[in-house]
């Protein structure tokens, strides 16, 4: 195992409020299907899925299909493949939770689907810049979640601490004085360093394994079944 881990991943609350969202869905006799981007995205929604004690069958390339899962996990892509028919998903479906709208929700395989029943979106990034479209088009009633010092208030979320270099200028992100900062603060804590580029990762899990630090650089080449051993 990893002392450090670098990463440009974010992981993702979506994937927590679409759990008790199908939750709330199946103890009505509901039926849900969750649509995220990109298919790496599928397990790790899976898993979230799986702490609420959910059955969850996948519609992805290479995977078998369960459909006596009450929980579909798919991608947008899967919904236009041409390989196998998805009639019986949209006519099961009693809810349509749709991860990163902003994104999925404009996708042409996904349109034949909406407006048939109950369709939720979740996204951090409600405003769209295109001129030309909205997901008022789509969504008619937006709802938005407490921010994280409300969750804090309520009990839901624990209060961090932050720890901030001190405003010198520019904010030096390189290896050296990330290492001498997690070196001050917290040295032999398993830890977790976001980057922005999967260049950027490599190289600062490459500098503190040059520090004798046991580290792990995790980036979307890195496979699913990987990444959730260090998450978990």
């Amino acid at each position: 195992s990893s002392d450090v881990c670098s990463s440009d991943l974010f992981p993702s609350h979506d994937k927590v409020m679409a759990s008790a969202l199908a939750y709330k869905e199946c103890d009505r006799g509901g039926r849900t299907a969750f649509v995220v981007p990109r298919d790496n995205l599928a397990r790790q929604a899976a898993a979230a899925m799986r702490n609420w004690g959910l059955n969850c069958g996948y519609i992805l390339g290479g995977e078998k299909e369960n459909r006596s899962a009450a929980v579909q996990i798919l991608s947008f892509q899967s919904l236009g493949s041409k390989k196998r028919s998805l009639e019986w998903v949209g006519d099961r479906t009693t809810q349509w939770l749709i991860d990163e709208c902003h994104i999925s929700a404009f996708s042409k395989s996904l349109k034949p689907y909406l407006n048939k029943t109950k369709e939720i979106g979740l996204t951090a990034s409600p405003w769209q810049l295109s001129p030309n479209r909205s997901l008022l088009d789509i969504f008619k009633v937006p709802v938005f979640a407490p921010n994280p010092k409300e969750l804090i208030k309520m009990g839901f979320l624990a209060q961090p601490i932050y720890f901030c270099p001190k405003k010198t200028g520019k904010l030096d992100a390189s290896p050296e004085f990330v290492f001498s900062q997690w070196e001050k603060l917290a040295y032999g804590e398993k830890t977790f360093i976001f980057t922005g580029s999967i260049a950027e990762s490599d190289e600062m899990a490459q500098y503190f394994i040059e520090q004798g630090v046991t580290a792990r650089s995790l980036t979307s080449k890195t496979p699913s079944n990987q990444i959730e051993l260090y998450f978990e």
